[in-house]
């Protein structure tokens, strides 16, 4: 019962109890109305000061996993908190193990962490859990919901709070085995005992500066045209460059709709192929007509070969949605023009079909490492000059954990 209520029914007991001179009745509408006071400041003071905090250890992880998770809450003034329930919207592909800490929210694919405690003055109370990795995505966190009020329960308040925090789900790794790189040049170019990728005295262009660029690379009279750091390009003496064009559609005109299971068997596979060509020692540079959560720009990742950047790759890749920014014919011949020579250019699609085979066939006059991976239930026409790899049964292998 609202404040406003309790006042009003109060008042007519005392009337009334008056009115009939019923002392009994002018008594306890005077001790409620007392209680009701005490009940009322109670409440207003009861969320004062009352921290709550998630720790995230580990953010990201890929499917299967799981991660440690530790919630604490703080009273940090000397009245008790007589109860507080913590609702923290959280997503149902992060639920935790103990799955009675979780309640049902409106918001689909979303439910709330719920706790409830009871705090003296002064106290800190801590709960841990683990909280198993669902499907890949990106993930937010929050708001929070305090509720509490009087140790009477006459009088609830609540507060909201952002709190924002993110976590990344990985897309599965299918096993090397299943991808058709079982061959001592996996990627179209042999290896060499020692590698050498550039040559500093053969310039060949500029580019944007990346964080992972010398200060020696800096192209100085460049920059200062254009008002914008550039790096040198430098002529590729034994090429370990791979760019992934990944093409999100899975049927010939998307304004149809989506199929979930093709998309997720794209993004597994594009996954696997950053992970083992940076394991192989590639650089891996990622390309997608596709949306990002949170983004409305073209995703197109510059080659590199750190771990940190494995993760970036991965985390972009989380992000993926089914929408389509370009056409990926049009998409593809504008990023082959923009990816350094003697690199391995890898096309993943679902679709194969004419307008893509005529992009294939300009791209190869000038390009020589160019292999097609196609997820097709019919295998593609072989192309002169084009590696082919079809992997229509990939969607049934077993992935890594």
């Amino acid at each position: 019962m609202k404040f406003r209520a309790w006042v009003t029914l109060i008042v007519g007991v005392i009337l009334v109890g008056t009115l009939v001179r019923v002392q009994w009745l002018v008594g306890l509408g005077l001790a409620t109305g007392v209680m009701l006071g005490v009940a009322y400041l109670w409440q207003r003071r009861a969320l004062e000061q009352v921290v709550y905090r998630r720790h995230l250890i580990y953010t990201r992880g890929f499917p299967g996993e799981t991660l440690p998770l530790r919630l604490s809450i703080e009273n940090r003034k000397r009245l008790p908190v007589s109860w507080l329930r913590v609702r923290d919207s959280w997503p149902l592909n992060l639920s935790p193990q103990e799955s009675e800490a979780m309640a049902p929210s409106h918001v689909p694919g979303r439910g709330y962490l719920t706790n409830i405690y009871h705090l003296w003055g002064y106290r800190r109370v801590v709960r841990e859990f683990r909280m198993r990795l669902g499907s890949r995505g990106i993930y937010t966190l929050g708001p929070v919901i305090l509720e509490s009020g009087d140790p009477f329960g006459l009088i609830e308040r609540h507060e909201e709070h952002e709190l924002p925090a993110t976590v990344t789900v990985f897309p599965e790794l299918v096993p090397r085995t299943a991808l058709g790189l079982l061959s001592e040049d996996p990627y179209g170019e042999r290896g060499i005992p020692k590698r050498l990728f550039e040559d500093p005295n053969l310039t060949i262009g500029v580019r944007p500066y990346m964080p992972e660029d010398t200060f020696r690379q800096i192209h100085w009279p460049a920059t200062a045209r254009t008002g914008q750091l550039q790096t040198r390009v430098y002529q590729p003496i034994a090429s370990q460059v791979m760019m992934l064009c990944v093409n999100v559609a899975t049927s010939e005109h998307p304004w149809l709709g989506t199929l979930p299971e093709v998309l997720e068997q794209i993004i597994r596979v594009a996954a696997s192929f950053c992970y083992y060509g940076i394991e192989d020692g590639y650089a891996v540079g990622l390309a997608v007509n596709g949306g990002v959560t949170s983004a409305d720009q073209l995703m197109q990742i510059q080659p590199g070969r750190t771990m940190d950047h494995l993760a970036m790759l991965l985390q972009a890749l989380a992000g993926v949605t089914p929408l389509i920014t370009h056409p990926f014919e049009r998409f593809l011949v504008h990023t082959a023009s923009h990816v350094s020579m003697g690199a391995t250019l890898v096309i993943l699609t679902a679709l194969v079909n004419p307008p893509l085979l005529e992009a294939l066939t300009l791209i190869q006059r000038y390009r020589h490492h160019l292999i097609l991976v196609a997820l097709s239930e019919t295998p593609p026409p072989s192309l002169s000059g084009v590696k082919v790899i079809h992997l229509p049964g990939v969607n049934e292998v077993k992935v890594q954990r």
